[in-house]
């Protein structure tokens, strides 16, 4: 009976140190990602850059998402942290925050571009008529209408250049 509660033992050990799955071979591989988003000819700063998986190319992962600078650089990360996005094809968002004014120096804008307070709450919209200094089209906001796109390589890109338009 001793040999069985020590061999019982010495599995089930075994079995916590090595968890049930979810290890870090089963996380997609990433790749870092740098670029910079250009708006009629012009970096814009504080736009959210999206890169969503194509699925129907057999790119599957999280979306990696990124805020551009003042240079429209952007860099991007997963929504859990990891630097990079998924290898392979990618449809492409770029959108417009609420409003740029009053945000750019603002510690609350996260990766995602929309922001938070520190409770958690979304910041307030603006006013109407307030408008804003973003002007790109409306069909970069929409990975299903964007015509921009990106193929991650496994060596990851850091020149990656997407031009989009107020038209």
């Amino acid at each position: 009976m001793h040999r069985f509660c020590v061999a019982s033992v010495l599995v089930f050990s075994t079995l916590v140190a090595q968890g049930c799955g979810g290890g870090p071979s089963d996380a997609p591989t990433l790749a870092a990602v740098s670029g910079t988003v250009m708006v009629d000819g012009k970096p814009q700063e504080g736009l959210t850059v999206e890169f969503h998986p194509d699925s129907a190319a057999g790119t599957t992962g999280p979306m990696s998402t990124a805020l551009t600078r003042a240079d429209g650089g952007f860099t991007l990360a997963t929504s859990t942290g990891r630097a990079g996005a998924v290898v392979g094809k990618h449809k492409i968002a770029v959108k417009c925050p609420w409003s740029l004014e009053g945000r750019r120096n603002s510690k609350d804008v996260t990766a995602d571009g929309f922001g938070s307070s520190p409770t958690g709450e979304a910041p307030p919209a603006p006013a109407a008529g307030s408008g804003s200094d973003c002007t790109i089209a409306l069909k970069f906001e929409d990975p299903a209408t964007s015509t921009l796109s990106a193929e991650v390589p496994e060596d990851g890109v850091s020149d990656l250049l997407l031009q989009a338009s107020s038209k």
